[in-house]
């Protein structure tokens, strides 16, 4: 069919296609919707004469493809037919051949004149003169009656409706979803008030499915809806043309291909359309794309003269001319609803400018920890809270938004997205996409280690934190990745419960167990127990899960165990506490302080390693002016006694012994803190973190060896200038009583004052030594496992030792790696890492996988990538855990003590993994709030 011959020029009375006649006003029969019937505004088609093989003399198809020539007679019954994907069921009546035209369907065949039909199943509208009739490419094809038996519906024509009109605008239809048994109703169907002619639905037997999914042309609540089936290149698929579907036409244009070469379809006839009618041939030869010709004419007998004659003809040169003008019109915004069509869109962009405003605001107060809600929740109020005080900052330079909230404090039931529900429903939309992507992410590098820790929230209860590790190649840079995940509340302290609350919260995640390659939690029994801990649950389930204990937390303990060897040590550590709990309990004696002193006195912590190091280097810097300010104190008859007292006390322990400790302790913690710090980072791989622990073990046995000659010397310099005795202050000899039958007194040899110091001095050195090398024997292990991967380990040793490593490995990753080919493999990327990377001997773990991914080699050494991703996702430490902790503390403190357990996620996720939060596509999640607050407002 012709595409410029539509609306604009009439066809033929047996062809025309009837638009759809509007819904009378006093129809209430159409304007009730019963609450059990769906209401989808789909396609529907117009009334359809259902004939057998009738065809038109102007030599057009046949319109029914049934063999008979006649229509059935009146006894005949009601038949079903299939008009494309419809089910229509109708029966015929045939009489005498009348001029009367009032209720009666024309076809050009001079034999037949047929009434209305009677129909079982009603369709449509009629137009005003009850001519019926379908577009010239349609075809109808009777079913057999076993093919009807599924499609069959109770429904009869509700012929006690008195209204003719009423009758007419009666809109219901089937369709036949993907030309299967499943039938649905489209329209809604209209309930009878007497109960006798009820319109029935389908059939118990026939399910009905979900309506398939609608491409949106056309979208208004008015509009028709194409379904699935439409083909905007197939004219044969094309609904009524109305108003909407024009301006579609209009602003796609055809599709004007050459069709060059192309095997045209044949016919009965063994004829097919030929591409030199998409052409007309001018009489200089040259050749015009024809936009009028569609491949939804078969007829190609007829295409000669038809095509030549009709654009020759002044209808089709009208229509062309109305199209072009209609099309300009359209381009240049000077159509009759463009008025409405601006307002619409000035509407549309109101909303979605006031949405990203809304969503912007949200992700501000989210990622900066602050609360959105105040104690009045009305915009412009005192005490309205951060979300609304800033939107009202920010409508002082948009116009937009000052004229909503102007709106919205003006009346009372505008919609004003500003509500409590919203704010959450929007902070819940932005941490799902955010824990979504971060998901996904770990989906497609496949191999991750878990990592979990617990702590009390500030409302007592236990908040568990899960961060996953895993290797993230992004762009061709390879990166190692510590992404926080989600909060949740433990309910359980035993290894059993933990592990099924760990397992529980994968599986809600869509992670597989099996491709957790590593797990780290803190030395708690409950976690680390070698027979009941959590670690050892999951490495039952899956053995690949390597169980490496938190470093940092080792590093800690170790300090912690070598604190409590002796009771000097004990003692060294209470005095420094005591020095500044004396002070910071009272702020005179703070100030007194703080006059003197330039850096402020530190307290430590009996978690924290690192804040004994701040302490005792704080007190080292200041032990001179510390100690001046406590003799003043002593000294001062006009403070109260307590103070007096106190401070004469401390004065009492700030002695030498007190100086060397103070000094050996600054460079012991000194250093373990630069270690303690560094395990901490994300990126760390286990390979930096060994080469760490062994430099750390080398410098305590340096400064065991170095003994203690500095720091007695480092000592008496301060005694001497404090006045203090430069020495060790001896103990008195405690004297054991004699019994009667002892004669002789034992020689017992005792130990001078100085050398119980250096035997106390050296068992914290040894204690230190010792804790080193048990607590990080595992990841020592760990790093013997895939040290052959190491730039130096490829550079200095044979590769028969290299294949011999790669065959263990490969053994005990027998699901991840194939012995055979590793083997190959590795030889062969040593002699390509040489070429490739001329510092070789300092390649890291990294460095070789970022070389695999810059030159493309995973295809050539796919082993050996995967080795390498599995070294690199084996975790270090839980210190990210730790760091999502201090989130906690700052969303969920005691002014939002009753947070709810998935706003802390949402919040912590959006505060914590705001990169990927910079990364979201707004717009879409506006799209997609919309979609799920859809009200009054059309985004």
């Amino acid at each position: 069919m012709d595409l410029c011959d539509g609306p604009p020029t009439p066809e033929p009375r047996s062809m025309r296609v009837v638009k759809p006649s509007p819904t009378p006003r006093n129809s209430r029969i159409l304007n009730r919707t019963p609450p059990y019937v769906s209401t989808p505004t789909h396609l529907t088609w117009q009334w359809a004469p259902f004939l057998n093989n009738t065809s038109t003399t102007s030599g057009s198809p046949s319109v029914f493809s049934q063999k008979s020539s006649h229509p059935p007679n009146r006894d005949t019954g009601p038949k079903t037919f299939k008009y494309g994907s419809k089910i229509i069921r109708c029966s015929f009546q045939k009489i005498k051949r009348k001029k009367k035209r009032n209720s009666r369907i024309t076809f050009k065949n001079n034999d037949t004149w047929l009434s209305k039909p009677k129909v079982d199943l009603p369709l449509n509208h009629l137009d005003p003169d009850n001519h019926i009739s379908l577009p010239i490419s349609s075809k109808l094809v009777e079913l057999e009656e076993n093919q009807v038996e599924k499609l069959q519906t109770l429904v009869d024509y509700p012929h006690n409706i008195k209204d003719p009109k009423q009758k007419k605008n009666l809109d219901l239809e089937v369709e036949v979803q993907n030309k299967t048994s499943e039938v649905i109703f489209l329209n809604p169907a209209t309930k009878q008030t007497d109960g006798n002619n009820d319109i029935q639905f389908l059939s118990d037997a026939i399910s009905q499915p979900e309506p398939t999914p609608l491409i949106s042309l056309l979208e208004s609540p008015c509009e028709i809806k194409l379904s699935e089936n439409f083909d905007f290149e197939d004219p044969v698929t094309w609904p009524l043309i109305n108003d909407k579907f024009r301006k579609f036409i209009v602003e796609h244009g055809p599709k004007l291909e050459t069709y060059k070469n192309y095997n045209f379809p044949l016919d009965e006839t063994s004829r097919h359309f030929h591409e030199k009618w998409l052409f007309r041939t001018l009489p200089n030869g040259e050749e015009v794309r024809r936009a009028c010709i569609s491949l939804g004419f078969n007829n190609w007998k007829k295409l000669n003269p038809k095509i030549s004659d009709h654009e020759k003809s002044p209808s089709h040169k009208e229509s062309v001319f109305k199209w072009k003008e209609f099309e300009k019109r359209l381009h240049g915004g000077k159509t009759i609803d463009c008025t409405l069509q601006n307002a619409i869109k000035s509407e549309k962009e109101k909303w979605k400018a006031i949405l990203k405003i809304l969503f912007d605001v949200i992700l501000f107060c989210a990622k900066n920890n602050l609360a959105l809600r105040g104690t009045d929740e009305r915009i412009g109020k005192p005490n309205c809270g951060i979300f609304l005080s800033t939107l009202e900052l920010l409508s002082h330079y948009n116009p937009i938004l000052a004229k909503h909230i102007e709106e919205v404090n003006a009346k009372n039931n505008v919609i004003s997205y500003f509500s409590p529900q919203i704010q959450n429903e929007i902070i819940s939309l932005l941490g799902k996409s955010t824990r979504e992507k971060l998901l996904n992410r770990v989906k497609e590098s496949k191999y991750y280690s878990v990592m979990f820790d617990c702590t009390p929230d500030v409302s007592h209860k236990e908040q568990m934190s899960q961060v996953l590790r895993y290797v993230y190649i992004s762009n061709g840079t390879v990166s190692v990745e510590e992404t926080f995940i989600d909060f949740m509340e433990s309910h359980e302290k035993t290894g059993e419960g933990l592990s099924l609350e760990i397992i529980e919260k994968l599986n809600k995640d869509d992670l597989k167990l099996s491709n957790c390659r590593g797990q780290s939690y803190d030395n708690a029994s409950n976690m680390s127990g070698k027979y009941k801990g959590v670690k050892t649950r999951i490495m039952q389930i899956n053995n690949l899960a390597v169980y490496v204990p938190c470093n940092a937390h080792s590093l800690n303990l170790v300090g912690d165990d070598a604190a409590k060897v002796c009771v000097r040590m004990i003692t060294f550590f209470d005095t420094v506490q005591q020095i500044f709990i004396f002070f910071s309990s009272s702020t005179s004696r703070w100030t007194t302080l703080m006059k003197c002193i330039n850096i402020s006195l530190k307290c430590t912590s009996a978690t924290r390693w690192s804040a004994k190091q701040d302490s005792v280097s704080a007190l080292k810097r200041n032990l001179k002016n510390v100690y001046n300010v406590l003799k003043e104190m002593s000294e001062n008859p006009k403070l109260p006694k307590e103070v007096i007292l106190g401070a004469t006390n401390l004065l009492k322990h700030l002695d030498f012994n007190f100086f060397c400790l103070l000094d050996l302790w600054n460079e012991i913690l000194t250093t373990i803190n630069r270690v303690n710090l560094a395990l901490q980072k994300k990126s760390l791989t286990i390979d930096s973190a060994t080469k760490m622990v062994k430099g750390l073990i080398l410098s305590v046995q340096t400064m065991r060896n170095e003994g203690i000659e500095k720091t007695i010397e480092f000592s008496k310099v301060i005694a001497n200038d404090l006045g203090i005795k430069a020495n060790f202050s001896d103990k008195r000899k405690r004297k054991v009583k004699k019994l009667d039958f002892e004669i002789i007194e034992d020689n017992v040899q005792v130990l001078s004052q100085q050398n119980e110091f250096k035997k106390d001095i050296f068992e914290v050195y040894d204690r230190i030594l010792t804790e080193l090398s048990n607590r990080f024997e595992n990841m020592s292990e760990i790093n013997e496992n895939f040290g052959f991967l190491y730039g130096s380990s490829l550079t200095n040793h044979s590769m028969d030792y290299i294949q011999k490593c790669a065959a263990d490995l490969s053994l005990k990753y027998k699901t991840d790696l194939n012995s055979s080919d590793f083997i190959s493999e590795i030889k062969d990327f040593k002699s390509q890492a040489f070429s490739l990377l001329p510092d070789l001997r300092a390649a890291t773990p990294l460095a070789l996988l970022q070389l695999i991914t810059t030159y493309s080699l995973r295809a050539e050494y796919p082993n050996v990538e995967i080795a390498l991703r599995i070294f690199l996702t084996l975790p270090i430490t839980v210190a990210t855990c730790e760091r999502s902790f201090s989130k906690l503390k700052l969303i969920k403190n005691y002014l939002r003590s009753t947070m709810g357990q998935d706003r802390i996620s949402d919040m912590a996720i959006l505060s914590i993994e705001h990169t990927v939060v910079n990364t979201l596509d707004i717009n879409k999640l506006i799209e997609d709030f919309a979609g799920k607050k859809a009200r009054k407002i059309a985004i």
